[in-house]
């Protein structure tokens, strides 16, 4: 059997075990998507849901108390739509929301369903009560209303809220225990797959690498004793076995053929590198007409030739058919022997040297002309600056004359700048005063505005103490009707019910002052 059919059957065995491995772990994945599904587009949602419908509760509460205590009309109506209204509406609607959602998973609750209703309903109701009342200034009836009815529905209807939330967490812990056991169960079958397939791969690892080992192995030991013979460390080359019947006997096959064909490129290569190393060998000793001649059937060998014969023929252009005749010369110029002349090679750097040879000559006759010019010009020039000297002394007196009349100049345009120094001595002195005059005016201005704003300060912290003081007025109220709920249990919480209350009183009295 070949190996392609080998490794064929081998990778069609790990396939079928993969492919019904993964099913089974792709039915486990998609349970675990349902449930996570549930917990974040339903479950958790609706928590948050609840959540949101307890706080709004509570800012409509909250917003009710602050009415019954505030005087602004147009601050009143505003707190009466943002705050209470408003947030008893989104009440209804997270409410309504979460309904939709979980009813069916909480269809054993279809009565505090409507429990929820019934107290909702009344909630809104007194809470549309107590709004007219305070609309009408009847506060002591608001307060009474708010403290008799609305708030023992109202505590009900959060009640509700808090029971729908306790058991929504109950489904969502169920679920997530059903998640985390889907993970567990599916984490182990994968880890139980994945050490059966390891097994498997290893037993078909090692049939195929035996046999494909013993192939490698023959083919080894020939590509060896082949490569030994393209090193020279050989003379002779063995062909490779081609007795076993897969795809490594016909790459053996396959080389055993350029085997044949690289013995006899090898001969060729060999002659043509004696004929490269003759050629070379004669442009060491100074010759460059000599060519590459030998063939090979080399293509890169070929293109070997051609560019060595083309750098050959080049460097003879450029340069000269035989360079010892340019060393010559260069020595002979060394020497400054510029009429020696190249007779016996051919090439632009011959021709460049006698030119160089001839231009040199030339340039030394020329200089010779030019210094005994030189020469008699310097003679000239002496003369000349004798009679330059005697004119720069008369310049000198008059320059001692000038000096003079200048000193006084500069006597009289002193005085005149300590006069200025002084003005700008009293102008800088002005200047000083008006910025101080000016830095003073702004500091005031400052202090006013400083004072302004702390009285602002000091007015809102007088009515927040005011807003506190109600407030806490109302807990001891709550505190109270608590107190006499509990009955003589609750007579020790009265009493500090009482206290709190009389805080309270100080309190709005404090701030009043």
């Amino acid at each position: 059997m070949s190996l392609r059919n080998k490794i064929i059957i081998s990778f069609a065995i790990l396939i079928v075990i993969v492919s019904i491995s993964s099913i089974y772990v792709s039915n486990n994945i998609s349970n675990i998507k349902v449930n996570v599904d549930k917990l974040t587009h339903e479950q958790y949602q609706g928590i948050t849901v609840l959540l949101e419908a307890d706080r709004d509760s509570y800012q409509s509460n909250v917003a009710i108390s602050q009415i019954m205590h505030l005087n602004d009309k147009e601050e009143i109506d505003k707190l009466i739509k943002k705050g209470v209204l408003d947030n008893l509406t989104q009440v209804r609607q997270r409410f309504d929301k979460f309904k939709a959602k979980l009813e069916n998973e909480l269809n054993k609750n279809k009565k505090e369903f409507e429990q929820f209703e019934v107290y909702y309903n009344s909630t809104d109701k007194n809470t549309k009560y107590i709004v007219e009342l305070v609309k009408n200034q009847e506060i002591e009836k608001a307060k009474e209303v708010y403290f008799s009815t609305y708030l023992k529905d109202y505590e009900s209807m959060r009640d509700l809220i808090d029971f729908f939330t306790e058991a929504t967490n109950k489904f969502v812990d169920k679920n997530t225990q059903d998640v985390q056991d889907l993970i567990s169960l599916s984490l182990n079958t994968f880890i139980f797959i994945a050490l059966f397939i390891i097994i498997i791969t290893v037993i078909l690892v090692f049939f195929l690498g035996k046999t494909v080992n013993e192939s490698l192995l023959k083919l080894q030991n020939g590509l060896v004793d082949f490569f030994q013979f393209l090193n020279k460390e050989t003379k002779s080359v063995h062909l490779l076995d081609t007795s076993s019947n897969d795809e490594i006997s016909k790459i053996s096959h396959v080389i055993n053929e350029n085997i044949e064909k690289t013995k006899i490129l090898l001969d060729q290569d060999e002659k043509f590198i004696s004929n490269v190393n003759e050629v070379v060998n004669r442009v060491k000793n100074g010759s460059l007409e000599y060519k590459v001649s030998a063939d090979t059937n080399s293509d890169s060998l070929k293109d070997l030739k051609i560019l060595l014969n083309e750098m050959l023929e080049t460097l003879s252009k450029k340069i000269a058919t035989n360079i010892n005749e340019i060393e010559s010369a260069i020595n002979e110029i060394k020497g400054l022997n510029f009429s020696h002349k190249i007779d016996n090679a051919k090439g632009n750097m011959v021709d460049g040297l006698n030119e160089i040879s001839q231009t040199v000559s030339d340039m030394l006759v020329s200089n010779q002309s030019n210094g005994s010019t030189l020469q008699s010009n310097s003679k000239d020039l002496l003369s000349n600056v004798d009679k330059l000297s005697i004119s720069s002394n008369e310049v000198a007196a008059s320059i001692e004359q000038t000096a003079a009349a200048l000193e006084e100049i500069t006597s009289n345009m002193s005085n005149n700048s300590l006069n200025v120094m002084k003005m700008v001595q009293y102008a800088n002195e002005l200047t000083t005063s008006v910025n101080v005059g000016q830095d003073l005016a702004t500091q005031t201005t400052n202090a006013m505005e400083s004072i302004n704003v702390q009285v602002s300060t000091i007015n809102e912290a007088i009515t927040v103490i005011d807003q506190i003081a109600f407030q806490t007025n109302i807990l001891s109220l709550n505190a109270a009707v608590e107190a006499a709920t509990a009955g003589e249990a609750g007579k020790g919480f009265a009493v500090v019910a009482q206290e709190v209350r009389n805080l309270a009183t100080r309190s709005a009295e404090a701030a009043n002052e």
